[in-house]
C-alpha cells in the first residue's frame, strides 16, 4: 500500500514538472513572438532587434517597427552581414543625408521605401550584399548606387522612381554585380548608369526617364540582356562609351535615339528597336558586331554608320524607318554609311519600305562589302533607289570599284552597270 502511494506521488511530481515545464516553453515561445523572434539557421533562435535613426547594425537581424523620419547621416548604416528588414515602413531623410549606408560584407537590406534623401542606398565595403524590395524614391540624389570596390552585390526586384540623379548607378571599379527585375522610372538623369566592368543587367526596366535609359561608360565586360529601355525624353535607349560588352534581347523603344555606340569591339544582338524619334542605332566607332535586330518604324535611319572601321552589320531587319510626322520632308535611308565608314559588311539585311534609299554608302565611304542584302521598296518616290553608291563619280570612276558590291538582290539601284 505504501508502495503505491508512492509511486502515486512520484507520478504527481513528474505531471507537475512536465506542466511547469510545459507552461515555460510557452511563455519563452510566447515572449519570443512578442519581441519578435525569428529562428535562424539550426533551429536556434536570434532576436530581431529594433532599428532606429542614426543607428549603426552589426552582428544579427534587424527590422523597423514604424516609419522613421530621420536628420542622422546615415540615417542608418548597416555593417554586413546583419540583416535589416524594413518591414514595408518608410524610412525619409532631410534632403541631405543619405538613407541607407551599407558597409561590410554579406549585408541584406529588403522590403519597404526609402525617400527624401541625397541619396537611397549607397552599398559600400567589400560587397556581396543584397538589396530587395526597396523602393527608393523622390530623393535629391541618387536612388540605388554601388560604391566603388563593391563588388559581387545583388539588386533585385527594386524600384526607383523620380530621383533627381541616376536611378541605378554603378560606379567604376565596382565589378560582378547582378540587377536583376528592377525598375527604373521618371528620374531626372539616367535610368541605369553602369561604369564599372562585368556587370549583369538582366530583366530590368527603364520608363520616362530625362536622359539615357541605360548608359555604360568606362567599364568593360558588361552584358544587358531581356531589358526594357524605352520612354526618355533626352537620351538614347541605349549608349555604349565603353568596350567589349554585349547587348541581346532587349526591347529598345520610343527613346530619342533607340542605341548610340561609341566605343570598340561590343555586340549587339537580337534586339528589338523600334519607333524611336532619331536613329534605330547609331555607330560611331569601329569593329562591332550588329547582328539579328529588328530595326522598325524608327524616325530617321534605321543604322547609321559614321566615321569607323572594320564593322560587321548582319542579319538585321531594316523596315518602315525614316517616316517622321513632325517633318515629313526629312527623308532618311533604312542602312546608310557615311562618309569616313570604311571597310564595313554589310551582309544578309533585310531593307524594306524606309522612306529614303534602302542602302545608301555615301561619297568617302570605301573598301565596303556589300554582300547578300535584300533591298526593296523603298524610297517614297523614283529619286530614291534600293542600293546607292555615291562614289562612282570619284575620279569619273563609273565602276564602284571603291566598294565591293556582291550577290545582293535590290529592286532599283544607282549606278545600275556596277551594284550587283
Amino acid at each position: 500500500m505504501r508502495y503505491k502511494n508512492k509511486t502515486k506521488s512520484i507520478r504527481i511530481v513528474f505531471r507537475l514538472i512536465v506542466g511547469l515545464a510545459t507552461i515555460l516553453f510557452v511563455l519563452s515561445f510566447t515572449n519570443a513572438l512578442n519581441a519578435e523572434d525569428v529562428t535562424s539557421h539550426k533551429g536556434r533562435f536570434w532576436k530581431i532587434k529594433r532599428a532606429k535613426c542614426g543607428d549603426t547594425l552589426e552582428n544579427g537581424r534587424f527590422e523597423l517597427r514604424k516609419n522613421l523620419n530621420c536628420d542622422e547621416d546615415p540615417a542608418i548604416t548597416i555593417i554586413g552581414p546583419a540583416k535589416l528588414n524594413l518591414n514595408g515602413k518608410t524610412l525619409s531623410g532631410n534632403g541631405d543625408n543619405v538613407c541607407i549606408q551599407i558597409n561590410g560584407e554579406g549585408a541584406k537590406v529588403w522590403n519597404g521605401t526609402v525617400t527624401n534623401c541625397a541619396d537611397g542606398v549607397v552599398i559600400a565595403g567589400t560587397g556581396r550584399h543584397k538589396v530587395f524590395r526597396i523602393r527608393s524614391m523622390d530623393n535629391d540624389g541618387i536612388g540605388f548606387k554601388v560604391d566603388e570596390d563593391s563588388n559581387d552585390n545583388w539588386l533585385s526586384d527594386n524600384e526607383a522612381i523620380g530621383n533627381l540623379e541616376e536611378n541605378f548607378l554603378i560606379e567604376q571599379e565596382s565589378d560582378g554585380n547582378h540587377l536583376i527585375n528592377n525598375k527604373a522610372e521618371d528620374g531626372e538623369d539616367r535610368g541605369y548608369y553602369v561604369r564599372g566592368s562585368n556587370n549583369c543587367l538582366y530583366k530590368n526596366k527603364a520608363y520616362g526617364n530625362r536622359d539615357d535609359a541605360l548608359r555604360i561608360n568606362n567599364g568593360n565586360n558588361n552584358r544587358a540582356t531581356y531589358n526594357i529601355f524605352s520612354g526618355t525624353e533626352d537620351g538614347e535607349g541605349v549608349e555604349i562609351q565603353s568596350i567589349e560588352n554585349f547587348v541581346r534581347n532587349n526591347i529598345i523603344k520610343q527613346n530619342v535615339r533607340g542605341m548610340r555606340i561609341r566605343d570598340d569591339h561590343n555586340v549587339v544582338k537580337e534586339n528589338i528597336i523600334i519607333s524611336n524619334g532619331q536613329e534605330g542605332i547609331r555607330v560611331e566607332s569601329s569593329e562591332n558586331l550588329i547582328s539579328s535586330n529588328f530595326i522598325l518604324n524608327n524616325g530617321q535611319e534605321g543604322i547609321r554608320v559614321q566615321e569607323s572601321t572594320l564593322n560587321i552589320i548582319s542579319r538585321n531587319l531594316i523596315k518602315n524607318n525614316g517616316f517622321n510626322e513632325s517633318d515629313p520632308e526629312d527623308i532618311r535611308d533604312g542602312l546608310k554609311l557615311e562618309d569616313g565608314a570604311n571597310e564595313t559588311t554589310l551582309t544578309r539585311n533585310l531593307v524594306f519600305n524606309n522612306s529614303g534609299n534602302g542602302i545608301n554608302v555615301n561619297e568617302g565611304a570605301i573598301e565596303n562589302t556589300i554582300e547578300h542584302n535584300i533591298a526593296m521598296r523603298n524610297g517614297v518616290d523614283d529619286t530614291y533607289y534600293d542600293a546607292l553608291d555615291g562614289n562612282t563619280d570619284v575620279d569619273g570612276n563609273p565602276n564602284c570599284d571603291e566598294n565591293n558590291w556582291r550577290e545582293n538582290y535590290f529592286g532599283t539601284k544607282d549606278p545600275e552597270n556596277c551594284i550587283d
